[in-house]
């Protein structure tokens, strides 16, 4: 098990790792520039016009095998 806050600021994003089974925590500070959260992936997916891009069969296909 692991807890990750990420602060998100104009120029910089800040917060901590922390490894909830050895309690070792890890501060996080990193350029806004240098980064990008793969957590946000669901969110954008919503945005993408994938019925004009993709094939009605294959927008079936992820609906019924995920």
């Amino acid at each position: 098990m692991r807890n990750i806050t990420l602060l998100y600021n104009k120029s910089k994003v800040t917060g901590y790792y922390l490894d909830k089974k050895t309690q070792q925590k890890e501060d996080i500070e990193i350029p806004a520039e240098n980064y990008f959260d793969s957590s946000s992936y669901p969110m954008m997916t919503r945005f993408l016009p994938l019925k004009k891009i993709l094939p009605q069969s294959f927008l079936f296909s992820i609906i019924i095998h995920g």
